[in-house]
This record gives structure tokens, C-alpha cells and sequence, in this order.
């Protein structure tokens, strides 16, 4: 937890990601059929350790590349992230939240 001029934020370093990811389809041969073929999905949680507040959240199953994959889970784990510091704000009870 940091407190700035700017108002209380977060510290990444309190909070833990974890995650699962589904996969289904078959790749005959990586330079032939790409990533887009299977069928990919993933959920996403993240932890603030001393207060053990969890958020959740996932990417819905679809025909995703690499680059889209990992687009959607960087842009879930800022929402995520983003929830988190709220409730945390809300459980520890920081003015001005």
C-alpha cells in the first residue's frame, strides 16, 4: 500500500495472479494450421495477500491468435487489478476511496 500526494494506491507487489487457461482443437502442423484453429479460453484471479481479497474474471472460449491472447489477458488483469484496489480501499477503510 502506497500513500502519495495523489491518493492511496496499491502495491503489485501485495498481490498474486493466478490462472488457468483451456485449450481444445488440434494443430496438424504449426506452419500449415496456426494458433487460430484451436479453441482457447482463460481465467484469471488475483489476490491481495495480507488481506486475502480475491477478484476474478475470464476470457470467454473463441479462436484466438497469440497476439490477441495475450492482448485480452493484459487488458483483463488491468480491470482486475483496478477492482481489486477498490474493495481492498473499501475493507481497509482509506479515506477519500
Amino acid at each position: 500500500m502506497k500513500s502519495t500526494k495523489q491518493g492511496w494506491k496499491l502495491d503489485p507487489q501485495d498481490v498474486a495472479l493466478s490462472g488457468s487457461s483451456q485449450t481444445s482443437g488440434r494443430r496438424k502442423q504449426a506452419t500449415k494450421a496456426g494458433r487460430v484453429t484451436s479453441v482457447t479460453g482463460m481465467v484469471l484471479e488475483l489476490q491481495h495477500r495480507p488481506t486475502g481479497i480475491c477478484v476474478s474474471g475470464t476470457i470467454s472460449i473463441g479462436h484466438y491468435s497469440r497476439k490477441e491472447m495475450k492482448r485480452l489477458r493484459r487488458n483483463l488483469c488491468c480491470e482486475l487489478f483496478a477492482q481489486l484496489e477498490v474493495k481492498v480501499a473499501k475493507h481497509l477503510r482509506v479515506p477519500g476511496r
